[in-house]
């Protein structure tokens, strides 16, 4: 008798206690959104991520490519997601940092908790290996010169790629010809299509499209093509750089944050990992939640005065 109260009072306690009751996530599938069409830049380090950070998670991960108005209608979605660790979210810092600072957005940074950075690369501007623009000071002088002939493909208003070419304009003097696409995969298409005539996005597209690099825009040299010039070299000194990085919906229970945490910082450890990305000239740079939160907070205010230097931040 006593044995079989004790089991009935022990089935009681589950039930009044469901998390104790419940299985430790994760229990079922997780949903990585991209704010990107597939093909791109970001989504291409997602997908090489997205293996092996599902095995150190121990569980299923599906990504999800939610493109479309540079990048805010997938971080709205991932924003009011049930914070609840089975949707997170997989972006490049402009979405989070610039968006906000340029439009009306239903989010901000404080919309979402940091689980870890990934991957970090500069910017290059490039064109197709049979250009007649052999370097950048011949496709600046071109573009000085005639500021309507040379198209310059860019992944939307606000984006890192637009900042670039904002300050591109602010150097030469003139109104560059600019034409936005949804997504990085566009641009490359539109590139090698003969649709526009240059591009300037992450370090891997020109591995990933077959592009010939002509400037990068980074602070150093760029990872995999030293020998490109520095755009500061060429007299212009902004710095457009990328953070690729997971976050959560603000909310998420930090034992849930902590266990994607540990499993992102094993994933960008493994070997295997680390090789495909190199492979793909993707540069792996893991930052816990708390150094990647303060990057990205810094880079806000970093973003606040290149938008206000080209008159693009929002009154």
């Amino acid at each position: 008798m006593k044995s079989r109260f004790l089991g009935a009072l022990g089935a009681l306690s589950l039930f009044l206690a469901p998390g104790l009751a419940s299985a430790e996530y994760p229990e079922r599938p997780v949903t990585i959104i991209v704010p990107w069409s597939a093909g791109g830049a970001t989504d291409l380090v997602a997908r090489t991520i997205e293996p092996v950070l599902s095995e150190k998670l121990g569980a299923t991960m599906v990504v999800s490519n939610i493109a479309g108005a540079a990048g805010t209608i997938g971080a709205s979605e991932a924003a009011t997601a049930k914070p609840d660790g089975y949707t997170i979210f997989f972006t490049p810092q402009g979405v989070l940092t610039v968006q906000p600072q340029l439009r009306q957005v239903p989010y901000s940074l404080d919309n979402f908790t940091a689980i870890g950075r990934a991957s970090s690369a500069a910017y290059m501007s490039m064109v197709t290996q049979d250009s007649e623009y052999g370097s950048m000071e011949e496709l600046m002088a071109a573009t000085k010169a005639d500021p309507g002939k040379i198209a310059y493909a860019t992944t939307g208003i606000g984006t890192l790629p637009h900042l670039a070419v904002a300050a591109l304009e602010q150097h030469l003097g003139v109104k560059v010809k600019q034409v936005p696409y949804k997504a990085a995969a566009e641009v490359g298409k539109a590139v090698l299509g003969g649709e526009s005539q240059v591009m300037t996005e992450q370090v891997q597209s020109a591995e990933q499209f077959g592009l010939r690099p002509l400037g990068c825009w980074g602070a150093q040299a760029c990872a995999y093509y030293p020998d490109v010039p520095l755009m500061k070299d060429l007299g212009i000194e902004t710095v457009v750089e990328v953070s690729m990085g997971f976050y959560a919906p603000a909310g998420t229970p930090e034992e849930v944050v902590n266990k994607l945490s540990s499993a992102l910082e094993q994933a960008m450890s493994d070997p295997e990992l680390l090789a495909a990305l190199e492979k793909q000239k993707i540069t792996a740079a893991y930052l816990p939640p708390a150094d990647f939160d303060a990057t990205m907070r810094t880079e806000v205010v970093n973003n606040r005065k290149v938008l206000e230097a080209v008159g693009l931040l929002a009154k």
